[in-house]
């Protein structure tokens, strides 16, 4: 995959053209389901269920018990039939709740569908979202309740519907056919938030899409904030660059807020989202049900047909793979890379009979191009194109070395860890490994 480049950006060769004019394929009716009992890192759970046990769509089936309370949910109605260790998207084995699908989708709702949102308090939605432990599902899976409890001082929410990752339309697909749910879950940010507007940035290329977002956001130009002041709701356009950082531009152009680069949005009073997390939380309120099903890219040169499929969580991925058309004819598993995530910011995986988490949002099969890897050229293109701005190749010398206090000096601990600076290299050279591996040592001792 090749690149365009402009300061600290990289633009990637665009395979979105692969998914993103399909409509969006639904795959809901998996033999069994396989819930893993991971949460980010944590495998802290209390199960609620054992084997043998009848469960239906909604049923709680066990809850992370450590410094997160997140709740796990039955995605299919049907029969607990093991709990046991599988591969999990880590690369690590974990234990998972494997439900047999009996095809009747009875539904256990958490609680009565909420008809108005504006008769929620800030309180009730975040625990609404405590309830449903609902999750970021852009990849961290972080809780989102935490973020409304951990920042108490919010003056703009930000969706974030630019996929800067190639191959990865999910998130705009689902924006497409959920516009209204879009703004309903923004809304309801805001409200448990205490801020008082709203941004969807959206990339400028997708004149369809703000065609609709745009219509759409006049339905809700009417909303007011508990203290009667009017909220102000906007769609941005901003570039698909790699990585992002349009997120400052908006914050100081549109906000008028300057903040320093090693800040978060947060810092400047900006809570930011994904879009996919605002729409999903909009319809757990409208159903009652909490999230078993999410839309994910299914893309890459190694399949006959990719597509945006929507699926229950927890669906095995070979699975849908095979009900989308499978793998190209004469597809080697073997001399391809499977990613879940995305090319950037993904992370390998060594099989595709795994489960389908929520936070994961897209699953790619690249067939390997043989690369020769040369010399470093010392060119810089590394530096030129890390959005941090260090130096990647001296960073790997000193870690070489073992020279922390050169790494400290070079600012080992800033890496991001975005991959830029390995699609940058003209050399084919692995950057962003070794600069990640310098990172980890250098907290791992200081």
């Amino acid at each position: 995959m090749g690149f365009f480049s402009g300061p600290n950006q990289v633009i990637a060769d665009n395979a979105k053209e692969l998914t993103g004019s399909k409509p969006i394929m639904e795959y809901l009716k998996p033999k069994t389901v396989a819930i893993p009992l991971k949460h980010m890192k944590s495998e802290a759970f209390d199960v609620h269920v054992e084997v043998g046990d009848d469960v239906k769509i909604g049923t709680k089936i066990a809850t992370r018990n450590d410094n997160f309370t997140v709740p796990l949910f039955s995605s299919v109605s049907g029969k607990v039939i093991a709990i046991e260790k599988r591969d999990h998207v880590t690369l690590k084995k974990a234990n998972h709740i494997i439900i047999e699908n009996n095809f009747l989708d009875e539904k256990e709702p958490l609680f009565e569908p909420i008809a108005d949102f504006r008769t929620l308090s800030r309180d009730d939605v975040v625990n609404y979202l405590k309830l449903d432990g609902h999750q970021g599902m852009s990849g961290d899976g972080y809780a989102t309740y935490a973020k409304f409890e951990k920042v108490r001082h919010v003056r703009t929410v930000m969706l974030n519907g630019v996929e800067c990752e190639p191959y990865i339309t999910a998130d705009e697909a689902s924006m497409m056919n959920n516009a209204d749910l879009l703004f309903e879950g923004l809304l309801l940010f805001i409200k448990g938030s205490g801020a008082k507007e709203g941004i969807i940035a959206i990339d400028r290329n997708r004149t369809d899409l703000a065609k609709i977002l745009n219509e759409t956001a006049k339905k809700y130009s009417d909303h007011y904030t508990d203290q009667n002041i009017k909220i102000k709701i906007q769609v941005s356009f901003v570039p698909d660059t790699y990585p992002m950082g349009w997120e400052r531009t908006l914050i100081e152009e549109v906000l008028g807020f300057t903040y320093d680069i090693n800040k978060y949005p947060v810092d400047a009073g900006v809570l930011v989202f994904n879009t996919t997390t605002a729409i999903e939380f909009a319809r757990t309120l409208k159903t009652g049900l909490p999230l078993y099903e999410r839309v994910v890219t299914l893309s890459g040169e190694g399949l006959a047909n990719p597509q945006n499929v929507r699926v229950r969580i927890g669906t095995i991925l070979k699975e849908v793979i095979d009900e989308t058309g499978g793998y190209i004819e004469g597809f080697d598993p073997k001399n391809a890379r499977l990613i879940a995530g995305g090319p950037f910011m993904g992370s390998g995986i060594i099989t595709d009979e795994l489960s389908i988490p929520a936070a994961t949002g897209a699953f790619l099969s690249l067939v390997n191009t043989e690369k020769e890897v040369l010399p470093c050229l010392r060119c810089g293109s590394c530096i030129e194109h890390c959005p941090v701005g260090i130096q990647p190749v001296q960073i790997a010398a000193a870690h070489k070395i073992r020279d922390l206090d050169f790494m400290e000096k070079l600012g080992t601990d800033r890496c991001i860890e975005c991959g830029a600076c390995t699609f940058a290299c003209p050399s084919f050279i692995e950057v962003a490994d070794s600069t990640s591996k310098a990172k980890n040592f250098y907290l791992s001792r200081k």
